[in-house]
């Protein structure tokens, strides 16, 4: 697949194509540009290798759902459906065949009848995201300051850029720090995955403005009380969720409730529940901050046994052993293998950062947080998914169609999941990009949370957030400009070419 700048670079190539016309939008180059006057890395103090010290969201829940195409089912003729629906058989009424006071006494009467079956259809729909680049004059590309700017800069470190919300031809780090566009692209993929990471959780069609239209979040679909019949409004109850309030208690303290138990007990609720409606064992994940997971293991080991302890220490002259070495040993073996232990099966954990966090202030002189954590139901029925992404398929035929006669001026990527086009007027550059994803959940009945738990973690994590207190970031947004004394200017000196 032609990278996003071997597209880039193409237009104009056909005669004809991509040429601007007196009624173009004028477009205005923005630096900082990665080298030449003022280039990022036209440095002097400038060493090789380069260590990258930014972070980017670890959007573990984003990563774990699997992806599917919007135009699945249309044969490609359409790209998706604006409106998908969550239907659920959601019971029956009573009827007279409920109660045997009901049943004939007499010979050859008409027993009684049951109830109506209950149905409940919940709507979702697509978001609708956009990002573009910062112009690029092709004119001020690739252009140097002098010989030392011109060393390519070498990146020691690559960190990924997260697979959902990423388009896969994103230019490397190492591109991005020595190649104009390849920076703005790099520089627009990076911000778009921070505003779209807390979207996951927080994500709500109520914040639609225009053409600005959000995806249903996770605190949407894992919830109680919300779940109603896309036609008639009415309360759709046994599509709610499992959710459970924790209260603030931090979780190592000596009078939290046991965390442990609310996980297992929950566990135990949508588990039954799933067998009970015939989905068989569900598989899921369980997620939760990265801070949370580091103090959660140290408890994990202890209060599994808790129960077990209590109770023999009501008996008299009772006394409970418990193997320190062991029990470190196996917060050792949690924290590697990213399982943990819930009703004599391991289930896996999910660390993801963009899950929301309240700093609650300090307790025993250590700042303390509450957050959320979820139990993501991602297959029933031995396989079948019932928590996924599906995306608008950009690629569509009828789109297609229209792009043909566009030529170079628009194309996609990633099976269809990017629309991109590109805009190029007197020399300058900016190219856009539409996503359309939709986060579905067939099964909330059988999904989970508890608000509220609080840690007390000794130091919290850096932050990939720039609204967050724990982000840091410093540094320069350009480099210098290298003025020399000249035989047009002998007394003051000045920047060669002038741009």
């Amino acid at each position: 697949m032609p990278s996003i700048i071997e597209e880039a670079l193409k237009q104009g190539e056909t005669p004809g194509q991509a040429v601007a016309t007196k009624n173009d939008p004028p477009l205005a180059p923005i630096g900082p540009y990665s080298h030449g006057p003022n280039g990022l890395f036209n440095r002097r103090d400038r060493d090789n290798p380069v260590f990258s010290a930014m972070m980017t969201p670890q959007m573990g829940v984003a990563d774990a759902l699997p992806v599917f195409n919007g135009s699945r089912f249309l044969d490609e003729a359409f790209g998706g459906t604006d409106a998908a629906f969550e239907s659920l058989i959601t019971g029956m009424t009573a009827g007279a065949l409920d109660d045997f006071a009901n049943q004939p006494t007499t010979p050859c009467a008409d027993g009684p009848t049951g109830g109506l079956m209950k149905f409940c259809s919940l709507v979702n729909t697509f978001g609708h995201y956009k990002m573009s680049t910062r112009e690029v004059e092709i004119n001020r590309a690739g252009r140097v300051a002098d010989r030392v700017d011109a060393f390519a800069v070498q990146v020691a470190n690559q960190f990924p850029t997260g697979l959902f919300a990423s388009p896969t031809p994103t230019p490397s780090l190492q591109n991005a720090v020595n190649t104009e566009l390849a920076m703005r692209i790099w520089e627009m993929v990076m911000s778009f995955q921070r505003m779209i990471a807390p979207r996951v959780f927080t994500g709500s069609p109520v914040n639609n403005v225009g053409e600005a239209k959000d995806i249903v979040g996770l605190d949407i679909h894992i919830n109680t009380g919300n779940k109603v019949d896309s036609q008639f409004g009415t309360v759709c109850t046994a599509a709610n969720s499992d959710v459970k309030n924790f209260n603030s208690g931090i979780i190592d303290s000596t009078t939290a409730q046991n965390i442990m138990a609310y996980i297992e007990m929950a566990d135990a609720f949508v588990t039954h529940k799933a067998r009970r409606q015939g989905l068989g064992d569900p598989e899921y994940i369980i997620a939760m901050r990265p801070e949370l997971w580091q103090v959660i293991t140290e408890v994990i080991p202890v209060q599994k046994y808790e129960k077990i302890i209590a109770m023999i220490n009501r008996v008299t002259n009772g006394r409970a052993v418990v193997d320190s070495q062991g029990v470190y040993n196996e917060r050792n073996a949690i924290r590697a293998s990213m399982m943990i232990p819930v009703n004599n099966r391991f289930i896996r954990v999910v660390i993801d950062d963009t899950i929301a966090e309240t700093n609650i202030g300090k307790v025993a002189g250590t700042p303390a947080y509450i957050s959320t954590i979820y139990g993501i139901p991602l297959t029933v029925l031995g396989g079948y998914p019932v928590t996924f992404w599906e995306y608008f398929d950009h690629g569509n035929n009828q789109a297609m169609a229209i792009q043909a006669m566009a030529s170079m001026l628009t194309w996609v990527t990633d099976g269809g999941q990017f629309r991109w086009t590109s805009e190029f007027s007197k020399g300058c550059l900016k190219l856009n990009a539409v996503f359309d994803p939709r986060l579905r959940m067939r099964t909330p009945q059988i999904a989970w949370r508890i608000n509220n738990v609080g840690y007390a973690p000794l130091q919290h994590f850096s932050s990939w957030d720039p609204n967050s207190a724990y982000f840091v970031d410093g540094g320069q947004t350009q480099g210098s400009n290298e003025r020399y004394y000249s035989a047009w200017s002998p007394t003051s000196p000045t920047v060669p070419g002038g741009l």
